[in-house]
């Protein structure tokens, strides 16, 4: 009985090192896949940073472009302000040369035209 006892558990701790064989296979397989994966997300990780890297001097690009812009927004400010004020200028007096005739008590067409004078 002692030897059937002894050969039943000779094939039962046979079987759990098949298993434990086939196991660590799987895990030791599992490990390669993880190790993989861990260098694709360095690889990307890298990328991302050099993607960081580009955002960031774009970024700098962009608020030295928004510092001229609004350097150019000042000096269009008083720039517009002056212009404003030329062309106020030149309708205010072509309304008055067209209003003066009226306002001195002269008909328009009635004011002597000027001739040239011949050469000699």
């Amino acid at each position: 009985m002692d030897t059937k006892f002894e050969a039943k558990f000779l094939a039962v701790d046979a079987r759990f090192e098949a298993m434990d064989a086939k196991f660590d296979a799987r895990f030791e397989a599992m490990d390669t896949r993880f190790e993989a994966m861990d260098v694709k997300f360095e690889a990307m990780d890298a990328k991302f940073e050099a993607m960081d890297a580009k955002f960031e001097a774009m970024d700098a690009k962009f608020e030295a472009m928004d510092a001229k812009f609004e350097s150019l927004a000042g000096r269009f400010g008083t720039q517009g302000r002056y212009t404003f004020l030329v062309l106020a200028l030149i309708a205010a007096l072509g309304l008055y040369n067209a209003a003066a005739p009226h306002l001195m008590g002269k008909q328009p067409g009635t004011e002597a035209t000027a001739r040239p004078v011949p050469a000699p």
